[in-house]
């Protein structure tokens, strides 16, 4: 009886990934434009290349990413990013912020998407200098937030922090976020390790959020 509800509970684990493995992929067959306010997103392609590896080595940008700092990416690592975001990747979502007139801004993600845990990992980039401050990378965290958990109903998104970065920490606690702790001496760049703040959502906030029209 014992081994019973075991192998029942295996194949409802293994089902419920399933469901969400097509979900994904559903999402990537027809991905497209996404609307916003003053904003719009659209998926990232081939001639996002040399903007991406723009953003990803200015220093000014970069200081508080802990993927990219050490060592330098390089425009290959970018350039098979796209690819794998083009063939339809499994534990990523890659979306290019635009404004209304189609200029390029920057880019928000999900990544390392958890199918069984029901969880991924985002992040943002507003790498153009003369569209930050405008307010594009709190409408793309929102934007983006909504495929997670309306499309590939996650139910938590979380964001790893610098303390020192600032902006990003005043995007997630204006968008509802909750700050769930500090992880010291988290990663290491530049010769010496760095604490990290963990943010994050979990879908039940996300929709009472909506509901409430915030």
């Amino acid at each position: 009886m014992l081994f019973s509800r075991m192998l029942r509970s295996i194949w409802e684990e293994a089902d419920d990934i399933r469901r969400l493995s097509c979900a994904l992929l559903d999402y990537w067959g027809d991905l497209k434009l996404m609307e916003g306010t003053s904003i719009r997103l659209r998926p990232l392609d081939e001639r996002d290349l040399d903007a991406m590896y723009r953003w990803h080595s200015d220093t000014e940008l970069i200081r508080y990413m802990q993927a990219y700092q050490d060592p330098p990416i390089t425009h290959s690592q970018i350039e098979k990013r796209i690819q794998k975001s083009l063939a339809g990747s499994h534990d990523r979502v890659d979306m290019i912020i635009e404004s209304k007139d189609g200029q390029r801004a920057g880019v928000v993600y999900l990544q390392d998407i958890d199918y069984r845990n029901r969880k991924a990992e985002i992040g943002v980039i507003v790498g153009e200098h003369d569209q930050q401050g405008k307010g594009m990378g709190t409408e793309a965290v929102e934007m983006i937030l909504q495929v997670g958990f309306e499309r590939l109903s996650l139910h938590r998104i979380y964001g790893s922090i610098d303390p020192a970065n600032v902006p990003s920490i005043r995007v997630f606690e204006n968008l509802g976020f909750t700050r769930d702790g500090a992880l010291r001496e988290d990663w290491w760049a530049n010769g010496q390790p760095w604490d990290a703040i963990i943010y994050s959502m979990l879908s039940h906030e996300y929709f009472a959020r909506h509901e409430r029209g915030n």
